[in-house]
């Protein structure tokens, strides 16, 4: 709570959905939060219209930043453990919102997870927390390359009968190796997709997903990795002095 509101802290995080205030009534729990009316990218997600390129990368920066504060900033680290397209908010200005930490938990300082029953998302869940039921800071990693994956391809994780969207785009990564390469075929198959304009940096952002969703844990990068790979796609000359990255 005191993350959320800002309490102990300068200022409430610009990317994590500020929590002004809560009620005990009874067996009522109220929490009280900031009004986000953008809607959640999983309304969005798939709309190559209102999302164009930029837009997505740039949501995939909020959304690493926030990830970044929680685990690297905060002391000791949170693990958000529920990291998908629904619960990410859009303020009317488009900037990126985290939401929803019913399932965050602590990691005590010196410890490397914290043992939980399996929680999440069909779809965003990291492979390895049915196999050792603990929460580490590499799962919310695994989550956020689906929602990166998500953001590149304007696909759903989990689309009715379809083949999940981490197996879909492995298959067009080993697909693109044997062909035309992976910079010529990826933004094609992309443009497809319904990513038209853009499709080079989409192709970028589906790799950094990938990398993120490696089965391995230990071989995917901390969010702090994945946030300085995402300002690149975005701002290849590293200018720092224009757009949303400051």
């Amino acid at each position: 709570m005191k993350v959320l509101s800002g309490l102990g802290f300068n200022w409430p995080h610009p990317n994590l959905v500020t929590l002004y205030g809560w009620c005990l009534y009874g067996s009522q729990k109220i929490l009280v939060y900031e009004y986000i009316g953008g809607g959640s990218l999983e309304e969005l997600v798939t709309d190559t219209k209102r999302m164009a390129w930029k837009r997505r990368l740039e949501v995939a920066i909020d959304v690493a930043r926030a990830l970044v504060y929680l685990h690297h900033e905060c002391y000791p680290s949170i693990v958000h453990r529920d990291v998908k397209a629904s619960n990410v908010l859009l303020d009317k200005d488009g900037k990126a919102k985290v939401t929803d930490f019913g399932l965050a938990r602590i990691v005590n300082v010196g410890d490397s997870h914290v043992s939980t029953i399996v929680a999440g998302t069909v779809g965003y869940v990291a492979p390895e927390y049915g196999q050792t039921w603990q929460a580490t800071t590499k799962g919310d990693v695994y989550s956020f390359g689906v929602l990166v994956m998500e953001l590149a391809t304007a696909r759903r994780a989990v689309d009715g009968g379809e083949e999940c969207l981490v197996e879909w785009t492995r298959r067009v990564m080993m697909m693109s190796s044997g062909r035309q390469g992976l910079d010529q075929y990826v933004p094609v198959l992309l443009k497809g997709c319904g990513v038209v304009e853009g499709a080079k940096e989409m192709s970028e952002l589906l790799q950094v997903g990938v990398k993120c969703t490696h089965d391995a844990p230990q071989a995917r990068p901390n969010m702090k990795e994945v946030l300085a790979m995402l300002i690149r796609i975005y701002n290849p000359t590293g200018d720092s002095n224009g757009g949303h990255i400051v």
